[in-house]
């Protein structure tokens, strides 16, 4: 796909993507963590109520966790640097979640296709306007991130630093990943009241 179907594409999906959020060196330090505490396996499959309640490995195969409070408000932090470029783009004020997903996928793991934004569930579930990803490593295989629109896929490449952001009623999926690790941290944004 040429650049620019590309670029037209991601305004289709509804998404954004922008490099260099956080650098190098701040990636390494929050993998680093990571690895040191990768979490418990992540919860995939929403109950009538709207709640994730079990491990579904059909689903999902990685592991979460909500990380130290450095590397929540080091996050926090750059994802609310890019908060007016994000405002402009979907062209609304946004209100960042302060609940965040540290991310870990090792070899086989993968999330299915799925939206987050679910409209009659719980206002925690149903508010989420615009989905985001931040990936902190390159040095995997699979892994990609892929947002679903009509017939169409756009897969992102591996970026440390980059952050993706989308509507959340995107379908969107993640790759198997193939080889290595990979690292991420996911989180939401809504509309103020």
């Amino acid at each position: 796909m040429r650049l620019l179907d590309r670029l037209r594409f991601i305004d289709e999906a509804g998404g954004i993507v922008l490099r260099h959020v956080l650098p190098d060196r701040d990636c390494r330090s929050l993998v680093e963590e990571i690895r040191a505490d990768p979490g418990n396996p992540t919860e995939a499959g929403v109950k009538e109520d709207g709640y994730r309640d079990a491990v579904q490995p059909e689903l999902s195969r990685s592991h979460t966790s909500d990380g130290s409070g450095w590397m929540v408000r080091r996050v926090m932090q750059a994802v609310k640097d890019e908060q007016p470029k994000l405002e402009r783009f979907f062209g609304k004020p946004l209100e960042l979640s302060s609940e965040l997903h540290f991310r870990t996928y090792e070899v086989g793991d993968f999330i299915v296709a799925h939206i987050d934004q679910i409209e009659d569930a719980p206002t925690r579930i149903s508010e989420r306007e615009a989905i985001w990803t931040l990936l902190l490593n390159d040095d995997y295989e699979g892994g990609e991130l892929v947002l679903h629109v009509s017939d169409s896929e756009f897969a992102s490449k591996p970026e440390a630093g980059k952050l993706i952001v989308f509507r959340g009623r995107t379908p969107h999926s993640v790759r198997e990943v193939t080889a290595g690790t990979r690292y991420s941290v996911t989180g939401w944004f809504r509309c103020p009241s």
